[in-house]
């Protein structure tokens, strides 16, 4: 995660160390489905293939626009300005294997405080692209006030191996807090091992 106090920092170092990319940065916080409308998920029978998305705490945003990766399945995103009850997107085939719909409530425990917001929309999410994806989007206001760090990716299909390495290393050094990692390195790691699954 890139701190709140950081982030302008951080995007004019890449800007100067990789003009041509582009970066997308976007809020994250963490947090625990704590209920599905209004039942314990201790308590609710969820298939196999969707109770990955209750175990543990869960990366979350929010976004007043629709992400530009982000194809509606059913619903609509919420204006801009909204400022009503706490609305949230959810990840299309996560939210079906645990058997929600539209107008279905999601209870998130986030930094000791719950919050419960209302199915506003389904979206596909395509989680092979490595871009940044979230099951859960939520609106603004649902976490107005609430410390969080951000996350960022930068795209430079220009790049070289070098200029890469130059880049993490200039992130490196000016913050050391900061984790990255290069994209096409996990994608080789993957592809090995879909490899050697597929040969064994």
């Amino acid at each position: 995660d890139i701190q709140s106090s950081d982030v302008d920092a951080f995007a004019n170092l890449v800007g100067k160390e990789s003009p041509r990319g582009v970066l997308v940065k976007v809020p994250m916080l963490r947090g625990r489905i704590m209920a599905l409308n209004g039942v314990d998920v201790d308590k609710v029978k969820i298939p196999a293939d969707g109770a990955w998305v209750l175990r543990g705490d869960r990366g979350l945003t929010y976004d007043a626009r629709q992400p530009e990766n982000a194809t509606l399945t059913e619903g609509a995103w919420w204006p801009q300005d909204y400022s009503g009850e706490p609305l949230v997107s959810f990840s299309a085939e996560e939210g079906k294997a645990i058997g929600l719909k539209l107008g279905d409530s999601v209870t998130v425990n986030v930094l000791g405080r719950n919050v419960t917001a209302k199915i506003a929309n389904f979206r596909q999410v395509e989680w092979e692209t490595m871009g940044i994806n979230f099951v859960m989007v939520f609106s603004p206001n649902a976490f107005a006030g609430a410390p969080h760090g951000w996350l960022a990716t930068l795209t430079d299909k220009q790049a070289s191996t070098a200029d890469d390495a130059r880049l993490l290393n200039a992130v490196t050094r000016a913050f050391p807090a900061v984790t990255t990692v290069r994209v096409k390195d996990a994608l080789d790691i993957v592809n090995r091992l879909v490899a050697q699954l597929g040969t064994a």
